[in-house]
């Protein structure tokens, strides 16, 4: 990027400044010093500037055109590493939001609102959208405390991937966002809690005569009633099975009701077991291909198969001889003590360290009782 005013505040200037800072603690200037004092050290060659009004200043004048060209890097950096990845029908992106309260000044409670009262904390509002594959973002939206996430989202909505599998937490579940991510061809998966009521059954008028726009099914029939207040009772949860979001306030303005796809997870311990051993295995890859300082030596006491789909718990171990496979010397090593039985293929050395057998005390690891 060209260089504009000050020039002791360039572009890379002040990203690389902004990085450091984020990543200290304690008052604002006082991190501004730190990491221009680290600066100093390893680039001695950079004239930087020596006032914290003035970076800020610089930060201001150039914002309008750093933003876009950092999430754009990004983007590109997302795109490189995820390639190296096994292919997949999606790129899974995940989005969250939170707010930040800020000093209260009146100029911040005029900019960015407080939390409901007219003293109250002003507060920032800060929306993510970060590549799952590869840890880094994608896209983000700062606001001030009146703007939501479901609107940062919207507003984030036109650069998302066209492949993209969008993951939210119940937060993001509502009407207007969803139909607006369907209307533009965005796939999303978003976890449903008690602020949802969605509908199964809306009749065969609704199933099968009403019109289609863009190949979905919407509703057009104004003698159409439904009880809304009835949840989805569980004897009738099925994967894949079709409900709908349909709120009070979108069937009086005679608004079409949105058709989703259902999909129940009964089994919460076999989801957090999955999630730790799946993550354990990424920070295992990660390490051998150097992102990070992870190690190359990994544990797993035990994790019980009865928690996971057979076909889940027998992936950990074919994950493990793939990895091993793909180096002439495999560089990390992975420790498993398991009491559900492996694929037979690993029944053998140099696989099979090591079995034990509580029936008697010569098939124990110490070989006594304590």
């Amino acid at each position: 990027m060209s260089v504009r005013g000050n020039v002791l505040w360039t572009p890379q200037h002040l990203v690389y400044i902004a990085c450091l800072v984020a990543l200290e603690q304690g008052p604002l200037v006082e991190r501004f010093l730190d990491a221009r004092e680290y600066l100093r050290s390893v680039c001695p060659h950079w004239k930087l500037g020596t006032s914290h009004g003035g970076w800020v200043e610089a930060h201001k004048r150039e914002q309008e055109r750093l933003i876009p060209a950092i999430k754009e890097r990004l983007r590109q950096h997302d795109q490189a590493l995820s390639s190296r990845a096994v292919a997949s029908r999606w790129q899974a992106l995940a989005v969250d939001g939170t707010n930040a309260a800020c000093p209260r000044t009146r100029d911040n409670q005029a900019a960015m609102g407080d939390t409901g009262r007219p003293d109250g904390i002003p507060q920032l509002s800060m929306t993510l959208i970060q590549h799952v594959d590869t840890g880094l973002p994608w896209d983000f939206r700062v606001g001030s405390s009146d703007e939501s996430e479901r609107g940062h989202l919207r507003a984030m909505a036109d650069d998302l991937p066209s492949d993209s599998l969008l993951v939210a937490d119940a937060g993001f579940i509502g009407y207007d966002l969803c139909r607006e991510l369907l209307e533009k061809r965005r796939h999303f998966l978003l976890r449903v809690g008690g602020n949802a009521r969605l509908l199964q059954k809306l009749g065969y008028q609704s199933e099968n005569d009403i019109p289609r726009v863009n190949g979905d099914d919407v509703a057009d029939n104004k003698n159409l009633k439904v009880d809304v207040q009835v949840h989805v009772p569980d004897a009738v949860h099925r994967e894949g099975q079709a409900v709908y979001l349909w709120p009070i306030q979108q069937q009086e303005r005679r608004e079409p009701p949105i058709r989703l796809r259902m999909i129940i997870v009964r089994d919460a311990e076999g989801i957090a077991t999955s999630a730790t051993l799946s993550l354990d295995l990424a920070c295992l890859r990660a390490g051998l291909e150097g992102l990070g300082f992870l190690p190359r030596l990994l544990i797993h006491d035990s994790p019980r198969g009865g928690d996971l789909e057979p076909h889940l718990y027998a992936h950990l171990f074919t994950f493990a001889m793939e990895l091993e496979a793909a180096f002439k010397e495999p560089p990390f090593q992975y420790i498993l003590a398991t009491t559900t039985h492996p694929p037979e293929s690993l029944l053998k050395v140099p696989y099979l360290r090591l079995t034990l057998d509580a029936r008697g005390q010569e098939g124990l690891l110490l070989k006594r009782r304590f």
